[in-house]
């Protein structure tokens, strides 16, 4: 069953898929500070649709796409523990830097990276179109596309699990050549994120393993299995469960997965109307809503702040960021349910803008 549906289940525009040349230590380090980019990229993108459903409404979608976001803070982390965990000139391997202008996108936005150059991540209400369009793609796994050559110079990767596996194949024959090599101070990274207890990074086999948690809990462990490595299914597969509106079960008789369990419904009617890839620009000047939503942003702004300290010298602040991602939720909470009239829809509510309003981050190099 699960091999027919991902069968039936079209990826748009079917991007490239290959080997490609192995990174020197520069390109790794730049190539894990994209991965940051990335996985936080994707928050933004499922906390948008969270937030647009209406309180005690589509409570098991809203229970699936939050264990999603969960899990995407605590890849954050693993990749920022991994990046600091390099012994490196710092000019060579910079910290992780949530500073950079291109830190957060600006919805609608390409995947960072280069990844995926079909696919355009959207900040929308709920909709099941946005979960088999959006979510689904972000997560699809390499082996649901076509392998086909590819330009040795060409940037882009068919998905996130692709690039990462170039990253894992460079870190080991950079550490087969010596040239990368760990760090045994560990002060800088983060031991702690949602699920629990973090594993330091000390050694190859340490930060191989981070980066296997990150690609299995979006794609699955292999073609057969939608499981990750902790029992649990992955990314995609728990979004395919939102699109086919049942939950997906293992029938011990047959051997195989199927969506044959309880049902999962979507009501369209217990989501508020946002609209979409909100900006506080959008909102006018001495509105309740613009009120709102300058105050979501800023708020936005010193969760990342807070994430960048904790990589660079305080990782203790960890549980502090978590805790201010719940105070996030309220003001969105609060926000969607003020209508905008005045932007030229019958009805329309404000969103909450994922944005830098005040242009605090640095000019990147």
């Amino acid at each position: 069953m699960i091999q027919t549906w991902i069968g039936n289940h079209t990826v748009n525009n079917k991007p490239k898929l290959g080997k490609r040349p192995l990174l020197d230590l520069p390109g790794l380090c730049d190539a894990l500070q994209k991965a940051l980019q990335v996985e936080h990229a994707t928050i933004p993108t499922y906390l948008y649709p969270y937030y647009s459903i209406k309180p005690g409404s589509n409570q098991k979608i809203a229970d699936i796409i939050m264990s999603v976001v969960l899990q995407e803070m605590r890849h954050v982390v693993l990749a920022g523990n991994v990046l600091n965990a390099i012994d490196a000139d710092p000019k060579t391997c910079p910290p992780p830097n949530l500073h950079r202008k291109d830190f957060i996108p600006v919805y609608p936005a390409p995947m960072p990276g280069g990844l995926r150059p079909e696919l355009t991540l959207r900040l929308s209400r709920l909709s099941i179109g946005l979960v088999q369009s959006v979510f689904m793609e972000i997560e699809a796994p390499e082996h649901q596309l076509p392998v086909v050559d590819v330009d040795p110079d060409d940037e882009h990767h068919n998905t996130i699990g692709g690039f990462y596996r170039r990253i894992e194949r460079s870190m080991k024959a950079l550490s087969a050549s010596g040239t990368l090599k760990f760090k045994n101070d560990t002060s800088n990274q983060v031991l702690y994120a949602p699920g629990g207890h973090v594993n330091p990074i000390q050694n190859l086999d340490d930060a191989l393993n981070a980066l296997t948690e990150i690609v299995d809990q979006g794609e699955g462990t292999n073609q057969t299995d939608p499981l990750d490595e902790s029992g649990e299914l992955s990314h995609y597969y728990r979004f395919a469960q939102i699109v086919y509106g049942q939950a997906m079960v293992y029938d011990n008789v047959t051997g195989k997965w199927s969506f044959t369990g309880d049902p999962i419904p979507f009501d369209p009617n217990g989501v508020y109307p946002i609209i979409d890839d909100a900006r506080t620009r959008f909102y006018k000047e001495g509105s309740r809503a613009l009120l709102l939503a300058s105050g979501f942003a800023h708020s936005y702004l010193d969760l990342l702040e807070q994430l960048n300290d904790i990589f660079n010298g305080n990782p203790d602040g960890a549980t502090r960021s978590f805790s201010n991602m719940i105070a996030l939720t309220t003001k969105a909470a609060t926000l969607v349910r003020v209508p905008v009239n005045e932007l030229g829809e019958d009805v329309a509510h404000a969103g909450p803008p994922f944005e830098n309003p005040l242009n605090l981050f640095n000019e990147y190099s």
